[in-house]
Parts: C-alpha cells; structure tokens; sequence
C-alpha cells in the first residue's frame, strides 16, 4: 500500500498518510492508530471489512516508521522492527 498523501509535522517532517474509501457512499470514518511494534498492515483485512460496510479508512504512519521521515530506512534511530 502506497501513501496517498504527506502530512508535514511543526517540526518539518513528513508524515505517511493512508486512506481507503468504500466503493459506494461513505457512511462511517475510522481512524486507525497502532503502536511501537504495529504497521499499517496489521490493519488490512479490517480495513477491506470496514471498506464494505461503507466505511472510510484513514491513519497514518508515525515518526520514523514505514514511509514516514525523517531518517533513511537504513539509519540506526529509525524504528527497526521486522515482522
């Protein structure tokens, strides 16, 4: 899954930011959140469900994680959790 847009944080990092949109009218948002050792996909057969409900899917990915700056992949303060 790609970013769909950059959010870039007071301190001018750029943020990765992931939407899934319903295929018909939306009816309800979730924003989904994870923690030190999640990543966007842990969230990807809730987000297909909620998707045919009719729900919105959006989060994000934090500080130094994923697609999210400011660090290279390889740099020793990015998260470096594998699953």
């Amino acid at each position: 899954m790609e970013p769909t847009s950059f959010w870039k944080n007071p301190e001018g990092v750029e943020l990765a930011i992931y939407e899934s949109l319903p295929p018909s009218e939306i009816k309800f948002v979730a924003y989904f959140a994870h923690g030190y050792t999640g990543s966007l996909h842990d969230f990807t057969n809730l987000t297909v469900f909620i998707n045919a409900l009719g729900g919105a899917v959006f989060l994000h990915e934090h500080f130094a994680h994923g697609k999210s700056g400011p660090y290279p992949k390889d740099h020793p303060k990015r998260c470096q959790i594998d699953k």
